[in-house]
């Protein structure tokens, strides 16, 4: 139990979303990448003891931008997991990529 107890504290809670949203924001500024408007859902977990705030991105820019904005990303928010990334390129001559992200922030569900 205190095991248990000790598991949920790490994760921040959900008031703190706005600023764990500012760190996305910031990662993906210092890689000079602009977030064009994306889908934001908070799902309660069975338990009710945890948030997750399932966020799907489109993102577009270089290669290299993209995958040091995800590293930077992962390295500020340690309770944000990658789900999913895909990139695709239009025309092989294209210099910008567009990639969808999906990652989870996982918040607890106290205020």
């Amino acid at each position: 139990v205190e095991q248990l107890s000790t598991f949920y504290e790490f994760f921040p809670k959900s008031a703190s979303s706005p600023d764990w949203l500012a760190r996305l924001y910031d990662a993906a500024a210092a890689q000079n990448l602009n977030l064009e408007q994306g889908e934001y859902r908070m799902v309660r977990d069975r338990a009710g003891r945890l948030l997750r705030y399932e966020i799907n991105l489109p993102v577009k820019g270089g290669y290299l931008q993209i995958r040091k904005f995800l590293s930077q990303l992962l390295a500020d928010i340690p309770n944000a997991s990658l789900d999913s990334v895909t990139f695709q390129r239009q025309k092989i001559s294209d210099a910008a990529i567009e990639s969808q992200i999906k990652l989870t922030l996982y918040l607890g569900a106290g205020k």
